[in-house]
């Protein structure tokens, strides 16, 4: 049997659960300001029905209620409460909702992997940018800056491998 080595899909893997981290906190502490609604019921209204009966169903699985708001939520609730709630923090910068696209398409990729081959590089670092970008604009630099360094290891595999390579050195000489 064959192991298919997939470095691209673990590094995308990797920055969508740093991205999840930081914008459901983000989300839920956002939503406390729509009038007339707990977070729950507003996260509830912003989901198509399909999205929201999965939504419920999960719920009681779930730790948390952000544990429960998945990848393909974020751009239905910012987009539901964008002019509400939203629109001022993100500068009202429509990019936004093109780059949220690209998260959800990048989640979707991850969670489906194409059978024995890896994400393709140019479309990993795309999605890569478009994690850095939201983050960034959120203001969760420290988050944004750990994506940027998994982008950056996706885009120049060998430096990576030279430094795991340096490292493996160093540690030899120690022992």
């Amino acid at each position: 049997m064959t192991i298919v080595e997939r470095p691209n899909q673990e590094a995308l893997t990797k920055a969508i659960v740093i991205y999840l981290d930081a914008i459901r906190p983000f989300l839920t502490r956002n939503l406390k300001q729509v009038s007339g609604r707990s977070v729950e019921e507003a996260v509830l209204q912003s989901l198509p029905p399909d999205k929201a009966e999965y939504f419920l169903q999960n719920r009681p699985m779930s730790d948390s209620l952000e544990s429960a708001i998945e990848a393909s939520h974020v751009e239905f609730i910012l987009g539901h409460y964008w002019m509400e709630v939203f629109a001022p923090l993100f500068r009202n910068n429509d990019v936004v909702f093109g780059k949220l696209r690209c998260v959800t398409a990048a989640r979707n990729q991850v969670s489906h992997p194409a059978f024995r081959k890896d994400q393709d590089v140019d479309e990993t670092l795309d999605y890569l940018d478009a994690l850095v970008f939201l983050l960034g604009t959120i203001g969760s630099n420290e988050e944004s800056e750990a994506v940027a360094a998994i982008r950056a290891e996706v885009a120049n595999p060998g430096e990576a491998g030279n430094r795991a390579s340096e490292n493996f050195v160093s540690f030899e000489e120690q022992y």
